[in-house]
């Protein structure tokens, strides 16, 4: 019996050892048996939010519930509005209905208390010009001009916004917000990535905020995915985006300068598809030659031609001998060379004024607004690998 018992302690140690030096094998010993090798998961990387995007989100027009979650509200915020370019030329219901929930939030339960109606109903609320017009220009950027000119808003009489009669314009409420993503440029821009969760669907958004020397904050854009995309053809045609996230042309050379337009972007003059080209490897850097070559004594910066050629060619119809057919290519080195283009003061700021697909045509009528304001279609055939090319560029009256 009590060798029995000393065999089973015996037998039970050594399957007590195998089982621990088992888990603590090293590599090679793993490979020489059928014990898998355990992969070490490394910890989730999570973005960190900047507390301040939050705020921006819940400022245009979020709310949060008890457990932290955010949601649209029933009134007053532009997420169930649509896509908006430019915040500073809406009508003026969105900012009458934006700044009514605001109000509440600043003053709760005071709101009624303090902004009584001056019209001869029992409801409805007023708020002096002059906190109304403060938050929607600080916010929207937008003029006092511009918010005075709807007669259904602004009473001259009392210098005061408020309704005749109810007015109600706001989205279902209750969807949820999430933040994706926030990136913050060296210029204090802040692009806030959202997914809006609406009943059958979800959508994602971008929220383009300037943040002010003085720790304020203004709201330029929020897009969808599909007017990301346009903002993406029309940066690519000549575009940037200035420190606020507005598109603006170039200021140096830009095809937006064509008063004209183009009837045909495959028949431009060489030198037009070499100022696009400037403008391109401006926000593309990664195309960008910083290397020099000596041209009558004088270092000028260059392009390789296999290089500048399938750019161009990835957006235009045109034929290599075509863009070799001017000063612009010096053909004893084989580059494109870069002249000093010439700046043209004044930079407007493009927004877009609609869009229309038919088959493979994409038609952007974008308003241009700088000392005048024009309207331009901008034409570009859609191809099947979600590339593109440019078809025309016209004023909107001829396109």
């Amino acid at each position: 019996m009590k060798r029995f018992l000393a065999l089973l302690i015996v037998f039970a140690t050594v399957f007590s050892l195998s089982a621990c030096s088992a888990k603590n094998l090293p590599e090679e010993i793993y490979k020489n048996t059928d014990i898998p090798i355990p992969e070490e998961k490394p910890a989730e990387e999570k973005e960190e939010i900047p507390v301040i995007c939050e705020e921006m989100v819940l400022n245009f027009g979020a709310e949060k519930n008890k457990y932290g979650g955010i949601f649209t509200p029933k009134f007053g915020g532009f997420f169930e509005n649509g896509p908006v370019w430019d915040f500073s030329g809406l009508e003026q219901k969105y900012y009458f209905s934006w700044l009514h929930s605001y109000f509440y939030k600043l003053y709760g339960e005071k709101r009624e208390e303090l902004f009584p109606t001056l019209h001869d109903k029992d409801y409805g609320l007023s708020y002096p010009a002059e906190e109304y017009e403060k938050y929607a220009m600080q916010f929207f950027g937008v003029s006092a001009e511009h918010l005075r000119e709807n007669e259904y808003f602004y009473c001259k009489e009392h210098n005061a916004y408020c309704t005749p009669d109810y007015f109600g314009f706001g989205g279902d409420g209750n969807h949820e917000v999430k933040i994706l993503s926030a990136k913050e440029s060296r210029s204090g821009l802040y692009s806030i990535m959202l997914e809006v969760f609406f009943e059958k669907e979800s959508k994602v958004y971008e929220l383009t905020v300037f943040t002010n020397d003085d720790g304020t904050y203004r709201y330029i854009s929020f897009l969808d995915e599909e007017n990301l995309f346009y903002r993406n053809i029309l940066l690519n045609f000549g575009g940037s985006l200035n420190h606020e996230g507005r598109v603006t042309p170039f200021k140096f050379a830009s095809l937006f300068y064509e008063e004209n337009g183009c009837a045909d972007c495959s028949d431009m003059e060489p030198l037009d598809y070499f100022t696009w080209i400037c403008c391109y490897e401006r926000l593309h850097p990664e195309i960008e030659t910083s290397e020099t070559v000596n041209k009558n004594g004088v270092s000028v910066n260059y392009f390789p031609a296999q290089l500048y050629e399938n750019t161009v060619q990835s957006f235009f119809e045109v034929e290599a001998d075509r863009l070799r057919s001017d000063e612009v290519y010096d053909p004893e080195v084989g580059y494109y060379l870069e002249n000093n283009a010439a700046g043209f003061g004044i930079v407007p700021a493009i927004t877009l004024v609609s869009a229309e697909k038919e088959n493979d045509i994409l038609k952007l009528r974008i308003k241009i607004r700088g000392e005048e304001e024009n309207e331009f279609l901008l034409s570009v055939r859609l191809l099947e690998d979600k590339s593109y090319k440019y078809i025309s560029y016209l004023p909107a009256e001829n396109g």
